[in-house]
């Protein structure tokens, strides 16, 4: 992976490809989306919880409007809430 691009602030700047986005505001394994790749979610609508396929723990919180950028090696799970995920 190349370096991104870092501001004044020290802040790095992050950039991705316009791609396919999902609604996803029922709790399961979400399918649709494939593991081994760049995800970028947003929480919509409240707080929302995410985790990886047969993890354990609690998963991960996002607050309401919080986006995030992961890359996944298995399925996402939706535990709660709702997000949009560009894939």
């Amino acid at each position: 992976m190349k370096n991104l691009y870092v501001d004044d602030f020290s802040h790095t700047v992050q950039i991705s490809k316009l791609s396919i986005g999902l609604n996803v505001s029922e709790a399961g394994v979400i399918k649709e989306i494939e593991p081994n790749q760049f995800v970028r979610v947003k929480s919509i609508e409240g707080n929302s919880v995410i985790k990886l396929e047969n993890t354990v723990g609690d998963g991960i919180l996002l607050s309401e409007g919080e986006t995030e950028y992961f890359f996944i090696d298995r399925h996402i799970e939706l535990v709660s809430g709702s997000v949009n995920i560009m894939y």
